[in-house]
């Protein structure tokens, strides 16, 4: 039996600059490997060779600066597999409006986000001084979604809602398949077991990078007259340095706040099953990591009613509206208070694991190639 080969193509940055998307797209690769499945990683298009490749994987919608880069190869060799993409997506409208830093801001307000995206490209090329963004500056956000999604065979979205906001905002129609996101269940087992501490009653993490986008300040402004001691887990993004530096004076006013940062994920998760609420009050998720492994790991989550979370969580967790100070107190007050319900981490082992994660893609996989 002929073995199926896949090539993934990341942005040329994905080993730098680490998230929640990177990580999904390593443990698929992993766990595509566990169940039979070659696969190999690439970061420039240049150095893309699609030859003996089954199917190419494209990953992140929202990141079309190198997704072109692979489009236009693809075309110019004229590779004859199958084309999928991850399309890890939501409109980042509500963002870009409420959330993001004010010239952001006024971009949005007053060309759209489609004005909101060329400001952020060109940023990036000025900062960076890297050609690939020029893309972002030259070209429609929405236009250049739309022909994306309308080049490849099959798209990925984590979620139905993903699936159907794309589908709203992009004008398009095009066969998707759901893959769950996910986490290493396997090994936050093994942590859960070997974790012998007791669970602190008044412990609120917050883990997530630190910038506007996951809107720290705004949830520690909405507790600052509160006693429980809050744990940032996270570094600040590549542009967020003094995102960081006003969430740190912000802290030293509230007091009983600390800061953990180059963490790996196992001594994270550690920190999580310590915790009694951890809080992800983002402007964007789909439906975030963070909250599942948090919630696997003991806590009772608080998050943003953004996104695709309510799929995913149903009424396991406590939700809120980023842009409302008392929606967000109050929610992490109710989560302080509330038992755990053992439930979600069932749902969660039944349901997003990695190893379904990546059954789920070998099925749609194996469906294009019939």
């Amino acid at each position: 039996m002929k073995v199926m080969r896949v090539l993934f193509c990341v942005r040329h940055n994905f080993h730098s600059a680490p998230g929640g998307a990177q990580i999904q797209i390593m443990k698929t690769k992993q766990y595509l490997e566990e169940i039979g499945v070659q696969s190999d990683l690439v970061t420039d298009p240049e150095n893309a060779d699609f030859s003996n490749y089954d199917i190419v994987h494209l990953t992140d919608l929202t990141w079309v600066y190198d997704l072109f880069g692979y489009i236009e190869k693809l075309e110019k060799v004229n590779y004859q597999g199958k084309v999928v993409l991850s399309t890890i997506y939501w409109p980042f409208d509500d963002y870009a409006k409420n959330g993001a830093p004010p010239l952001q801001s006024l971009f949005y307000t007053l060309f759209g986000i489609n004005g909101f995206e060329r400001a952020k490209a060109l940023a990036k090329l000025l900062m960076r001084r890297e050609s690939v963004y020029l893309k972002g500056v030259f070209n429609s956000y929405i236009t250049s979604q739309r022909e994306i999604v309308e080049s490849v065979d099959l798209l990925l979205p984590n979620s139905e809602m993903e699936a159907q906001a794309l589908f709203n905002r992009l004008d398009v129609d095009k066969p998707y398949s759901v893959v769950n996101n996910a986490i290493d269940t396997d090994v936050f087992e093994f942590i859960k077991e070997d974790t012998k501490e007791e669970v602190r009653q008044d412990l609120v993490t917050f883990v997530a990078r630190i910038d506007s986008r996951k809107n720290q300040i705004g949830f520690l402004e909405s507790i600052m007259h509160t006693d429980f001691k809050v744990l940032f887990i996270g570094n600040p993004g590549p542009n967020s340095q003094k995102y960081y530096e006003r969430l740190k004076k912000l802290a030293e006013k509230r007091g009983n706040v600390e800061f953990l940062s180059h963490l790996d994920q196992s001594e994270v998760f550690r920190h999580m099953t310590k915790a009694k609420v951890n809080v992800l009050t983002s402007w964007i998720e789909t439906p975030g990591l963070v909250s599942l492994e948090a919630a696997y790991a003991g806590c009772n989550i608080v998050v943003s009613d953004k996104g695709s979370v309510r799929e995913y969580f149903k009424d396991y967790a406590f939700y809120c509206d980023p842009a409302d100070s008392h929606s967000m107190k109050e929610a992490v007050l109710k989560a302080i208070q509330a038992p755990y319900d053992p439930g979600i981490s069932e749902m969660i082992e039944n349901e997003y694991s990695w190893r379904k994660a990546a059954q789920q893609t070998l099925s749609a996989y194996q469906k294009l190639l019939c």
